[in-house]
């Protein structure tokens, strides 16, 4: 018998959804190729300039995968994913423009099936002493982190712990070049007006008679 298993038993991918920059979303889809259910725990903790909604955390697509054979495994839309009753929230405490935000998710994957969660959040505005030198690039947000376990406490998860790539959040950024500008501006009337000044004062004025 011949056994087709993936390289990797689990994968996970995030994203992020919005172009504005007041608001976004972040997209994660999660695959278990195994032939068994897995509990795992998705745990996110972003920086204070993300203030995540829990309200709108949800499931939005459970599939099944497709079959080498061609004929899909079926798979009840109704199963017990998410399990809101465990989720661990922790925001950074009023005032805290320091302190990131943790999240974690419970999960039960089913098996050979396909999981897509996905939650909103909304982009802080900063002060202008709070950007970075680069402020044009962005700011990076940490990756996410799914930990597979055991249902029995006494035994470890024969399956490692996955991590995300790091994204890049657009922040509202103001324009650093004006500065610069009204720098220039002002000292070019500055000059003017303090040359024109000095002129009236010192220059002598000379009748020439008529030859």
């Amino acid at each position: 018998k011949e056994v087709n298993h993936p390289a990797t038993p689990l994968t996970i991918t995030r994203s992020l959804r919005g172009f504005d920059q007041t608001r976004g979303a972040f997209f994660i889809v999660i695959t278990n190729h195994l032939p068994e259910e897995v509990d795992c725990w998705y745990m996110e903790s972003v920086p204070w300039i993300i203030k995540p909604y829990l309200s709108s955390l949800k499931v939005e697509n459970i599939r099944p995968l497709q079959e080498t054979s061609g004929s899909s495994h079926t798979q009840s839309t109704s199963f017990n994913v998410l399990d809101i009753g465990r989720v661990v929230y922790h925001p950074p405490k009023t005032g805290d423009r320091t302190s990131p935000t943790l999240l974690e998710i419970p999960l039960t994957l089913p098996s050979r099936s396909v999981i897509q969660l996905s939650f909103e959040f909304e982009k802080m505005f900063l002060k202008y002493t709070e950007h970075p030198p680069d402020a044009q690039r962005g700011w990076d947000l940490p990756g996410g982190v799914l930990t597979p376990i055991s249902t029995d406490p006494s035994v470890p998860s024969r399956l490692p712990r996955m991590y995300t790539p790091p994204l890049l959040a657009d922040l509202a950024t103001p324009d650093f070049s004006m500065p610069y500008n009204v720098i220039l501006l002002s000292g070019s009337l500055l000059a003017l007006l303090f040359g024109m000044t000095f002129n009236m004062l010192t220059r002598r004025f000379v009748l020439v008679p008529s030859s």
